[in-house]
């Protein structure tokens, strides 16, 4: 389990990181291919007998989800009107 959970945190770091270099233009593509990956590797995750195709799938599912996540708070950023960029609203009393 604790091999599991490197790969999985290995894979959000790789994920991360290759956020940085998809362009704005290529945004919707790469979610699009990234919720498929994720699909596929949770499918294949949930068949592994082995180890080493559950490692795999971890991984994979672990940069999917990581891009996915970057990329979805990326674009609610972009698309936010600049006063509320970042900002936790006020509640008044």
């Amino acid at each position: 389990m604790g091999y599991l959970m490197a790969i999985s945190g290995s894979g959000s770091l790789l994920g991360s990181l290759g956020f940085l270099s998809i362009g704005r233009d290529h945004r919707f593509q790469f979610m699009t291919a990234n919720a498929i990956a994720v699909a596929v590797a949770l499918f294949c995750m949930s068949l592994s007998g082995s180890f080493l195709v559950a490692a795999v799938s971890m991984g994979f599912l672990a940069i999917g989800l990581s891009m996915n996540f970057a990329l979805a708070n990326t674009i609610v950023q972009e698309r936010a009107p600049s006063p509320l960029r970042g900002r936790i609203p006020r509640f008044s009393d």
